[in-house]
């Protein structure tokens, strides 16, 4: 647990003991040039994110109380806000990052709001639509209440079928003329329809550097795991995605991540962890593995943070960043992240430099 004071306009953040002792051996290593050098150094990369276009509908209302008749809430409408989620937010988290962020997202033929996504990219994001037909671009519409930001319901606005033979041939072959121009590819595989067996086996055979995160989530809880793919250069999952991925609910969770290895070859990995911080794994000649603390204060909110995280890591580590200092950093990228409602906003890097300064000061 951390708090944040403010004293004389420099404010200072206050970590437990066991953070403290940790950022003081950290320190020792990892000076504030150093970081800052290694962040600097992701500005010339060539990066494609590909992945689900995702919109993130908030609908904030105030509570009135029971329904007289029926057992739910009821709510008076307030407002109401729209944010590019998905594979646009990972992009938008890059855009500060990388001179130029290239990005290919599905999107539907019906209700695609291409206009809305388009004026939600940053400036350096050159979209590349792929639009799958019969579908609408997902939203994902979620009902809170207004102050607590408490989330109440949420609606899909989803076709998560498979493609079809043609469009399946279409976008391998758009990839076949795409792979080549990148050093790095991010997959954000969301399991909503864009990845099947075939694209996920040309991204692992043509991508110079592929970066995975397969989110398990409430339309594919189950039935999309990591090892859909056979080999990644970094992949990055939560404790729940890992659990799930090795069948294994109690098991100590360093022990169990080390399972995936052994399905998928793969050289780097992070799990993250929430609160407690994330665990970064090296894969050479035998498996070694960092613990970094959750550099966090209180946030708003947790959806978003974890697409934070994973887009600055995959560039970090494309770079050949220490491993510690790379949990460190995307630590800190999650942390900003939580200060925000979802995909509100995008993690900068003068922002990132300043918090981490503060941290380590």
């Amino acid at each position: 647990m951390a708090y944040m004071t403010d004293m004389n306009s420099s404010p200072k953040i206050y970590y437990s003991e066991e953070v403290n002792r940790f950022l003081k051996k950290f320190s020792c290593k990892h000076s504030l040039r150093s970081l800052s050098q290694l962040i600097e150094n992701l500005h010339n990369l060539k990066v494609l994110v590909m992945g689900e276009a995702i919109i993130d509908d908030y609908h904030f209302g105030a509570t009135i109380g029971k329904s007289a008749k029926e057992p739910i809430i009821a709510l008076k409408y307030l407002s109401e806000e729209a944010y590019a989620g998905g594979s646009l937010a990972v992009a938008n988290h890059l855009a500060s990052f990388c001179k130029e962020v290239e990005l290919f997202a599905m999107i539907g033929d019906q209700n695609s709001h291409e206009k809305f996504i388009r004026e939600n990219l940053k400036k350096n994001v050159q979209p590349i639509f792929f639009t799958k037909r019969g579908s609408p671009t997902i939203i994902k519409r979620r009902f809170l209440e207004d102050g607590s930001f408490r989330k109440l319901l949420e609606f899909y606005v989803i076709n998560d079928s498979q493609l079809d033979k043609d469009q399946n041939a279409e976008i391998v072959k758009q990839l076949e003329a795409l792979l080549p121009r990148y050093d790095l590819v991010i997959c954000a595989d969301f399991g909503h329809g864009m990845f099947n067996q075939q694209v996920r086996y040309f991204l692992t055979r043509r991508a110079k550097f592929l970066a995975i995160n397969t989110q398990a989530n409430a339309a594919n809880f189950g039935y999309h795991t990591i090892s859909a793919y056979k080999k990644a250069d970094y992949i990055c999952l939560d404790d729940r995605e890992v659990r799930l991925e090795c069948k294994d609910r109690a098991g100590e969770l360093a022990e169990v991540a080390k399972k995936i290895f052994k399905k998928i070859r793969c050289q780097q990995m992070i799990i993250t962890l929430g609160p407690n911080g994330s665990i970064g794994y090296k894969n050479q000649s035998r498996i070694t593995l960092v613990r970094v603390p959750s550099v966090a204060i209180k946030g708003t909110d947790s959806v978003g943070a974890g697409d934070a995280l994973f887009a600055v890591t995959s560039a970090l580590l494309y770079t050949k960043a220490p491993l510690e200092a790379v949990c460190f950093i995307g630590n800190a990228v999650g942390a900003l992240a939580l200060g925000w409602l979802g995909n509100k906003k995008s993690v900068t890097k003068k922002d990132l430099l300043g918090y981490i300064k503060t941290i380590l000061a």
